[in-house]
């Protein structure tokens, strides 16, 4: 049914509900008039009057007017006692009318199975359009409250961004002030640098100009003077900051267990020495003022005995403490930087030693020549050297007793005659040995890249050592402005560079 149907159907059932109610006004018409009939019976009953003596007051005179005054007593009580009964029966009727006024306005329930039916459907509709009405209200509100809860959503995440950029902000300006601070910091190292070097050259400048003035024109100076100040300026001065740099990284490593330990143990050792050397000199004390009596100065001179020997044990404990840290930071150096064999140095002290082994007689006798050879065959296998050395030493020296009665022979008498020149057999034999070192140390000078940073430092160390060695011996040789000198010169000059090509590249790999 639509709504259309269902209020003209109300409409039908409030005209039947009107003829309905004129039914219950005349029943409650006639429920008024038999009320007064009940209630006009009730008090004759109790009153016991006629009806021709209904005024109370013409009554009262009368019963008055009849009566003594125990009787008038009486009848005024049961005439109070009536007047009681009309009050609560008049508020009683009053009542009734209201129960009867309230039945009037109440609707039959009377109706019919198909109207009851009828309105069932109605009400089963009206019920279902409100609950539709229901949902769509609760899906609305449901759509509200996603609404909200998303805007809210959004808020929050509007306000972690907005804190997250901040932060991130925030953190920018940090670092660049940081950055700013290490610009700084280089630049005021550059420039503190810039103005040594500039008091430097000052300072030659000046030296110069006085020998100029003392002396007359200045000495000029060498290639290898100028590019030892180049090196100086250039790569050491930043070696030296990098190097200073990095110990003060390690100085800032955090300290392992092992040292916490070891400190500990040294600390608890100490404790326990100090409080043994208290124990024994309170023991010491109490023993001396036991057995002997002091005056003032004994006991200034035990007091200073005994700070002297509190000094003493101090001292010693420190001196140990000493020696701890020593073997501490030896051990600690070892490990950081172990220590490397110098194969040129180690190559000439096996020389040195097979030297020595010869025998006084096979050394004066052989020729450079073949004193070189032995040389080089000991420098390339030490297998060799340890059979030459067995067979050099293998054969002693036979000393021949000579008797006094007999003279010498003449042929010795010779031979002694033409003593050998020794010094320029030992200079030709130096000559040889340094072209043979200079030829097998100078073949390959060249660093290969494939080497590992502990293997080229190595190689670099090498280098720079055959290097400085090698100019020294070019610094004492004689013939200077030989071919071959000239020669050494050069390959000494480009051991140098190449030294100072892998430091400068391991610097750079240490710094990446």
């Amino acid at each position: 049914m639509n709504k259309s149907e269902l209020r003209q159907y109300f409409k039908e059932k409030y005209s039947e509900i009107d003829i309905k109610e004129g039914i219950i006004k005349i029943s409650s018409n006639a429920i008024k008039s038999s009320a007064t009939s009940i209630f006009s019976k009730i008090v004759s009953r109790h009153l016991k009057i006629s009806d021709n003596q209904k005024d109370m007051s013409a009554l009262i005179a009368k019963m008055t007017s009849k009566t003594d005054p125990i009787e008038s007593t009486i009848l005024e009580h049961r005439l109070k006692e009536a007047l009681r009964l009309k009050n609560e029966l008049a508020s009683k009727l009053e009542q009734v009318d209201e129960s009867i006024n309230a039945l009037s306005t109440i609707v039959p329930t009377k109706v019919e199975k198909s109207e009851k039916k009828h309105i069932g459907k109605a009400i089963k509709e009206e019920e279902k359009w409100q609950e539709e009405e229901k949902l769509e209200q609760a899906q609305e509100l449901a759509k509200t409250l996603r609404k909200q809860q998303k805007l809210r959503q959004k808020r929050l995440e509007e306000r972690q961004r907005l804190l997250e950029e901040k932060i991130r902000n925030e953190e920018e300006v940090e670092n660049y002030e940081k950055e700013l601070e290490q610009e700084k910091r280089a630049e005021e190292r550059r420039r503190k640098l810039e103005e040594v070097q500039e008091k430097a050259q000052e300072r030659r400048a000046y030296l110069e100009n006085l020998k100029w003035d003392l002396h007359g024109a200045p000495v000029q100076k060498r290639l290898y003077q100028k590019m030892q100040e180049e090196f100086e300026v250039k790569v050491l001065m930043p070696e030296l900051e990098k190097r200073k740099e990095e110990l003060a990284k390690k100085r800032m490593l955090p300290i392992t267990k092992e040292e916490i330990m070891h400190h500990a143990k040294e600390y608890q050792s100490r404790v326990q020495n100090e409080k043994e050397i208290r124990e024994r000199f309170r023991k010491e004390n109490t023993s001396s003022i036991k057995t002997s009596p002091r005056t003032k100065a004994m006991q200034t001179i035990l007091e200073a005995d005994e700070q002297e020997k509190l000094k003493k044990t101090k001292e010693e404990i420190e001196r140990k403490e000493l020696l701890n840290k020593k073997k501490r930071y030896a051990e600690l150096i070892k490990q950081l930087y172990p220590p490397e064999i110098d194969q040129l140095k180690k190559k000439e002290m096996e020389m040195i030693k097979e030297r020595l082994a010869m025998p006084g007689r096979i050394r004066h006798s052989q020729t450079p020549s073949m004193k070189s050879t032995i040389f080089t065959a000991k420098d390339t296998s030490r297998d060799g050297e340890k059979s030459s050395c067995s067979e050099s030493t293998s054969t002693p020296k036979r000393m021949k007793s000579i008797s006094p009665l007999k003279p010498p022979p003449a042929e010795k008498k010779e031979k002694n005659s033409k003593s050998p020149d020794y010094l320029s057999t030992r200079r030709e034999i130096n000559k040889k040995l340094e072209k043979e070192l200079m030829e097998s140390k100078l073949e390959d000078i060249k660093i290969s890249a494939d080497l590992t940073p502990s293997d080229a430092k190595k190689q670099a160390h090498n280098l720079e050592t055959l290097s400085k060695r090698h100019e020294i011996m070019l610094k004492h040789n004689v013939n200077k402005f030989d071919l071959s000198a000239i020669d050494a010169e050069e390959k000494v000059n480009n051991m140098i560079l190449e030294s100072v090509k892998a430091k400068l590249s391991l610097v750079s790999a240490n710094t990446q």
